[in-house]
């Protein structure tokens, strides 16, 4: 996902977000929300426990295998571990 620890990939940035929302806001009327994209993964685990979230089935993968199933190498998978 999105963190404010992934400023080196260019679709993490809040650029991206802020713009990447315009295009959609003037071309469908829908917004572009990034709530987490300026925490760290610290910060958004605090939140996720804090609230008893269950994302238990959630993971961030470039590159998941043919089953769905997240790949383990890619640069997200290995920052998961």
């Amino acid at each position: 996902g999105a963190t404010g620890e992934d400023i080196e990939y260019p679709d993490c940035k809040s650029s991206f977000f802020t713009r990447i929302s315009m295009a959609t806001q003037a071309a469908y009327g829908v917004s572009v929300e990034a709530p987490f994209a300026r925490y760290t993964r610290r910060t958004i685990v605090k939140f996720v426990n804090d609230n008893k979230l269950d994302v238990l089935g959630s993971f961030s993968c470039y590159q998941p295998r043919l089953d769905g199933s997240p790949c383990d190498s890619c640069n997200s998978c290995r920052q998961e571990r």
